[in-house]
């Protein structure tokens, strides 16, 4: 046991030390200023989970519950990681950051009420909503995990929900097999190992500095496809592409998944993905299948003013005029009806 105890302590202090030297190389490199407010909140909240597990802190108050609060926010710093990671989209939060800032401070609020007087309804609502919010960051993992073409990212996103599913079973045990914040030795261990396999991956930070999405992750993927066309050429695979899927307008199917253009060229769906990623640029086929229809789609204003936004939207493959049109937006900035208004002279 003593040999657990100090094997755990020493992994604690490891893991916080570890991602404050993360936090450090991330502030002081990192150029994207999103990815580094949202790496910096969830680095500082594994530290602090860390540190709040620490018995000898949980006897200092001025050290104990500033750690503890910052804890309390990993589940929504890790949607919020999350979110930003896996989307190629930019979304901005909006009136999400206010109804995430509200959960935050009442799951808090509720958690340190709990330990004071032991309210087993206040703790269950609090686990519950940082449950939620795995929950969440669990979505976001799988969102697009079937189109994402980037191999790197993939991975990082069944890491996710691995390490999602093992943090949620421990705070499980914490807060209802064991006494609140009083962990056995050994969930220590794992709770440590789990942590810097993550942030290991999820931050390829070795003697240079990369950058957290330095994976083929694209920051503008309005650049998409502007990479090396002429490749169609002299790659098979883009030439089969181009020949059963572009020429023939299969890209207006509804429904259309990267698996049925495998299938429709005959290739291995893995180097068909590569093939898109790495060749032209795109980071995911969702992506790749929208660059192809909103440049059909502009043609089709430019050649028709009494064409409707509906049926271009069905006529290449969108369930819906709304879908289209947030597509539209998302590569052209603007949406259908101004870009068909700004074509009049």
């Amino acid at each position: 046991m003593p040999v657990l105890l100090e094997l755990s302590n020493f992994l604690r202090l490891f893991t916080v030390a570890y991602s404050l030297w993360l936090l450090w190389v991330i502030l002081k490199n990192e150029k994207n200023a999103v990815t580094k407010r949202y790496s910096a909140l969830l680095l500082i909240s594994v530290a602090a989970f860390m540190g709040t597990y620490w018995k000898e802190l949980q006897s200092i108050p001025i050290l104990f519950f500033p750690l503890f609060i910052l804890s309390v926010g990993l589940p929504f710093a890790f949607y919020l990681f999350a979110r930003h990671i896996f989307s190629d989209e930019k979304r901005p939060l909006g009136n999400l950051s206010y109804i995430l800032g509200g959960l935050y401070l009442l799951t808090a609020s509720l958690y340190l009420i709990t330990f004071q007087y032991r309210y087993q309804l206040f703790l269950d609502i609090a686990f519950s909503l940082s449950t939620l919010l795995l929950i969440m960051a669990s979505y976001e993992a799988l969102s697009n995990f079937k189109s994402d073409l980037i191999n790197a990212r993939r991975i990082k996103r069944v890491i996710a929900i691995v390490a999602i599913t093992i943090f949620g079973m421990i705070t499980l045990f914490s807060f209802y097999a064991y006494e609140p914040l009083s962990l056995p030795p050994i969930l220590i261990i794992v709770a440590a190992m789990i942590h810097l396999l993550s942030l290991r991956i999820f931050f390829p930070i070795a003697v240079s500095y990369t950058g957290v999405l330095a994976d083929g992750h694209l920051e503008d993927p309005a650049k998409a496809g502007e990479f090396l066309i002429d490749e169609t050429e002299n790659d098979p695979i883009l030439k089969k592409i181009n020949t059963a899927f572009i020429l023939t307008k299969k890209y207006r199917l509804e429904g259309m998944t990267i698996t049925k253009l495998s299938h429709l060229i005959h290739e291995k769906e893995y180097l068909v993905r590569k093939a898109i990623n790495i060749k032209l640029g795109f980071s995911n086929f969702n992506q790749f299948l929208n660059h192809h229809r909103i440049e059909a789609a502009k043609q089709m204003l430019q050649e028709n003013d009494d064409v409707t936004m509906q049926e271009i939207a069905y006529e290449l493959g969108y369930s819906s005029p709304s879908a289209f049109n947030r597509a539209f937006k998302s590569l052209t900035g603007s949406t259908p009806s101004l870009y068909k208004q700004s074509l009049k002279p």
